[in-house]
């Protein structure tokens, strides 16, 4: 019976892995909508389910605490929950931590160049696909989509590791306005940090006993 209820709460879990996922992904969407049409309702509801995510963090959590496994698999999956929990919590903080620079854009106006708002639209919608798809790899398990969230997320990193090198450049040409310059580069580390989190979930949760063991 113990047992039973261990696989169960795993699977409670693992399901609330994935929902923090899905809450990410909008919260994402939501920020996007803010940042793009200047919307200050689309921040605050992104600002809220920020809250969400950060409970839901908090319930996970607890059942991690409480958990008393038997099994020596069980055990490295719940390892492996942990961490996994972890990095989603890492994701949460990265897309708390984007709001005030996008909120500082909407607030004061501030012009991005239309290649900075193409960089950055391109990442969000990317970013948003690799959150969507690791909330489904959480149920599913299935490694070819495991594959493409870690290809993606390397791309995406590699991405925005170019587009702050090419920043410099437009600054220096004064093509970008200084004002600017410094909301963009926030928000680039920001989806970065997004992606590496997720990369790093992602990966313990598909492989604990290789991952617990480095």
């Amino acid at each position: 019976m113990e047992e039973n209820q261990e696989v169960k709460k795993i699977k409670v879990i693992t399901e609330g892995l994935s929902g923090m996922c899905h809450k990410a992904e909008r919260m994402l969407d939501l920020t996007i909508d803010g940042f793009v049409h200047h919307s200050k309702n689309k921040i605050e509801q992104a600002e809220k389910l920020g809250e969400d995510i950060h409970g839901e963090e908090k319930r996970l959590t607890g059942l991690l605490v409480q958990s008393s496994t038997v099994g020596v698999e069980d055990k490295e999956q719940l390892k492996a929950l942990v961490a996994s929990l972890t990095h989603l919590q890492g994701v949460g903080e990265a897309l708390k931590g984007m709001i005030p620079h996008v909120r500082n854009k909407v607030n004061e106006n501030v012009l991005f160049s239309d290649k900075a708002v193409g960089e950055l639209k391109f990442l969000f919608e990317n970013t948003r696909e690799v959150l969507k798809n690791a909330g489904d790899f959480f149920l599913t398990r299935n490694p070819l989509l495991m594959n493409h969230i870690l290809e993606k997320g390397v791309y995406l990193n590699q991405i925005a590791d170019s587009y702050a090198i090419e920043h410099e450049d437009r600054l220096i040409a004064g093509v970008c306005m200084p004002k600017a310059s410094p909301l963009y580069i926030n928000i680039l580390e920001c989806v970065t940090r997004i992606n590496w989190n997720i990369m790093r979930a992602i990966n313990i949760f598909r492989s604990p006993q290789e991952e617990m063991g480095k």
